[in-house]
């Protein structure tokens, strides 16, 4: 809200001229900005100042003397300092009502009752103890949900949807406000429930009758992304601007506070509830455009296409183990390149795939099978790359939270076999998993040395690192495979041993029904 708006809203306030809406949104405002309190109190105090003198107005103008007395005027001054913390008080307590307004449960209000894909994990906590029943999947005002892995999808009482995708940290204000500190959320409002507010910690969003889109993120900048209406955005630091955004617009919100327009991304955000968690799945069965497609879940499935870099696709598909599979032949011009970005490197995943490379195709070093990010550290201070690699001796390992997870299983004899990988970091430590034809395999974890370099800096748009997915070389096009790969899958989060088990079979992924 700019000032302009602001000093509006609070003359006709004192006119008693404000309507239900404006009424909450300058609730709102005050809740959020502390200079606006400051001048709030000091606009009132004034005000009663103002009415107080004009109720005296007859009496001065008949009896007022022509020479002051001191004393009256000290004694109007005490009065006043009365009154000024006698209205701050008052304000303190209107807006303490504002808060609590907010947060409190309104036992005639039903909660929010919200459904989960598969493999969700989240943490649920409540405002008040008497809707401490945490087991329920539903949210009374004042709740709020952690989501670790996963997507929740909710609807409420007014008919807005909202798919939220993990990591995510929600808070529900009230039915018509949330907080998002955290999340990839699509909102779908419908008529009649316009005013529905989305509040991060560096935008409030307030939907003008539209779909919308809204990435927030601890460490990056927050963005909203209009899919069809308008919405009208604020700022809530620096500059504090104010704009209406319309269709197919994007917005992300700098640290000056100044609101940018991005490049508008629709693909950024899942519309519906999956059956379990994202995933992008390559079989390698189809080409497209002279690039093997891809399937799943995931946000931006249409960039996950792999392209060879400069050699013609049909040629290197081969018999796999379920269908086509592809194959290398050790050649840099052979890696496949996808324009999807995947998972950041610091959340939970999962990897998983069909590989048949014999002892004489390794190189001296190794070789990458499934590689993402860049050899440098993230803002959390682990490595910004994940990968999944063959040693020279054959064995199988994950690169990834500045180590090396290896395992002592031999897999270079000429064989297919499925290599599964599950990631996550626990208490900020990293917590590794691997799998070799569906069994669990100890591996040992071996720190590497990180570059001591800045942050990683992520395009707004995508809001991750920048860095495509690469098959079969390292994360730099170096030490290409020599061999065949299949049935890739990358999970949006840890998927269970059944599962693996499942693929390993060589089986589709079939998640549970939604639950």
């Amino acid at each position: 809200m700019n000032q302009q708006t602001f000093e509006d809203l609070l003359s006709r306030l004192v006119d008693n001229q404000l309507t239900k809406e404006e009424h909450a949104q300058l609730e709102l405002h005050l809740l959020n900005a502390p200079d606006a309190r400051a001048q709030y109190l000091e606009y009132m105090d004034m005000q009663n100042l103002l009415l107080l003198e004009m109720e005296k107005k007859d009496h001065i103008l008949k009896d007022a003397p022509k020479v002051i007395n001191i004393d009256n005027v000290v004694r109007m001054q005490r009065k006043r300092s009365v009154r000024i913390a006698t209205l701050s008080a008052v304000a303190v307590l209107i807006l303490t009502g504002i808060i609590l307004g907010l947060l409190a449960t309104d036992k005639n209000t039903p909660p929010l009752a919200f459904q989960t894909s598969a493999g969700t994990q989240y943490t649920l906590t409540h405002s008040s103890e008497a809707d401490a029943d945490t087991s329920a999947k539903t949210m009374h005002h004042g709740s709020r949900l952690q989501i670790s892995q996963g997507v929740v999808e909710f609807t409420f009482e007014s008919g807005v949807k909202a798919i939220i995708l993990a990591p995510a940290d929600l808070t529900l204000y009230n039915d018509k406000t949330v907080s998002l500190k955290e999340g990839n959320a699509w909102f779908q409002v419908p008529k009649g429930a316009e005013g529905f507010t989305v509040k991060t910690k560096q935008m409030d969003v307030v939907d003008l009758g539209t779909e919308f889109g809204v990435l927030s993120s601890p460490q990056y900048p927050d963005e909203v992304h209009v899919l069809r209406g308008k919405v009208q955005i604020t700022s809530l630091t620096g500059h504090k601007e104010e704009l209406e955004a319309t269709a197919q617009q994007g917005f992300s919100i700098e640290h000056s506070g100044h609101i940018a327009e991005t490049d508008f991304r629709s693909d950024l955000f899942l519309t519906e509830l999956p059956k379990g968690l994202a995933y992008t799945h390559w079989s390698f069965d189809k080409v497209k455009d002279g690039a093997f497609t891809a399937d799943g879940s995931m946000p931006e499935l249409l960039s996950g296409s792999a392209r060879p870099v400069s050699t013609d696709a049909h040629s290197m598909q081969t018999d796999g183990k379920v269908g086509k599979g592809v194959r290398f032949d050790a050649k840099p011009t052979n890696t496949l390149v996808s324009q999807w970005y995947n998972l950041p490197s610091d959340q939970a995943g999962s990897l998983c795939c069909w590989v048949k490379v014999d002892q004489t195709s390794l190189k001296e070093h190794g070789t990458g099978l499934v590689a993402w990010g860049v050899s440098k550290q993230s803002f959390d201070g682990w490595s910004g790359n994940i990968k999944l690699a063959l040693s020279p001796e054959g064995t199988v390992s994950l690169l990834g939270f500045n180590s090396s997870f290896r395992s002592n299983i031999h897999v270079a004899d000429g064989h297919w076999h499925h290599i599964a990988a599950t990631y996550k970091a626990n208490k900020g430590q990293p917590e590794v998993n691997l799998y070799l034809d569906g069994r669990k395999v100890s591996c040992d974890r071996a720190i590497l040395a990180s570059e001591n370099t800045p942050s990683i800096h992520r395009t707004p748009q995508s809001n991750r690192i920048i860095q495509e997915v690469l098959f079969g070389s390292n994360i730099k096009n170096t030490n290409p495979i020599k061999g065949s790969l299949d049935e890739i899958y990358i999970f949006k989060g840890v998927i269970d041993e059944t599962t693996i088990k499942q693929l390993a079979n060589g089986l589709s992924y079939t998640p549970e029904k939604t639950k």
